[in-house]
């Protein structure tokens, strides 16, 4: 499929370097935590864990879900289920423009991205909780 978009729109070079890249450095993680709102991180199940990227996406061997004080979703997933997500949330940004998937899948992509750049960060808060 690639160079090309599910609409068959040519995506640019610099577009596919900079994907294979953030994938890269995805892959190279042993294990993040991801730090979400728990309807942040259904979102993130639902758009991943079908189609292309299900086989990179294994809900059953997730070391660990749980909830923290505040209630967010802290979610421990190895660097292929991190870049499976990537790979996901990147698609969702670049083909749903105006929609709420496309939002919602952009700003995941943006928080996860931030991190990548940090090779000793191993937590990644999507949504942080707002200050007072």
């Amino acid at each position: 499929m690639w160079p090309f978009s599910r609409e068959g729109r040519r995506i640019s070079r610099e577009i596919r370097e900079e994907r294979e890249e953030l994938l890269a450095k995805a892959v190279r993680k042993s294990e993040v935590v991801l730090v979400c709102q728990p309807n942040t991180w259904n979102f993130i199940v639902s758009q991943t864990k079908d189609g292309a990227r299900k086989k990179h996406f294994d809900l059953v061997t997730l070391p660990g879900i749980d909830n923290d004080e505040a209630g967010r979703t802290r979610a421990t997933v190895s660097g292929r289920m991190l870049a499976a997500i990537v790979d996901q949330m990147s698609d969702d940004a670049l083909l749903r423009r105006g929609s709420v998937d496309q939002a919602m899948a952009a700003h995941i992509r943006d928080a996860i991205v931030l991190d990548l750049n940090d090779p000793d960060s191993h937590v990644i808060i999507i949504d942080p909780i707002p200050k007072d």
